[in-house]
């Protein structure tokens, strides 16, 4: 039971970062002073593309390798699965929690595109 908790905990984690303007939405609640910048640009661009978010503008507008990698399922779910493990199990079930993790993600993801009208891609 515990191994599934913790690959609902990856796949929430990377839906919310990956599919959502989390980042975005709490940067502008709190004023994180680095951010200002980039969210004034980020609340421009969404002008021209409204259903962009914050992490695809990362992705596209200020692309390095930490970016690349917190955007990244494949790479960021690692340690959230090694995490999740760890916490709420052991290491033994790192790579169940992980490609659970993602298989979870990637259901969430299809069943949200498909709840909001279709899949386009």
């Amino acid at each position: 039971m515990n191994e599934l908790i913790a690959m609902m905990w990856v796949a929430m984690v990377l839906f919310i970062l990956r599919e959502t303007s989390v980042v975005y939405e709490y940067a502008r609640l709190l004023r994180i002073p680095n951010f200002i910048s980039k969210l004034n640009d980020y609340k421009k661009e969404m002008e021209f593309n409204p259903h962009l978010s914050y992490g695809e503008y990362i992705r596209i507008f200020h692309d390095n390798f930490m970016v690349r990698w917190a955007t990244c399922p494949y790479c960021f779910g690692l340690p959230l699965a090694v995490g999740a493990s760890i916490g709420f199990s052991n290491w033994a079930t790192i790579p169940i929690t992980y490609l659970g993790g993602l298989l979870s993600y990637w259901t969430f993801v299809k069943t949200a595109k498909w709840l909001q009208g279709g899949f386009d891609d």
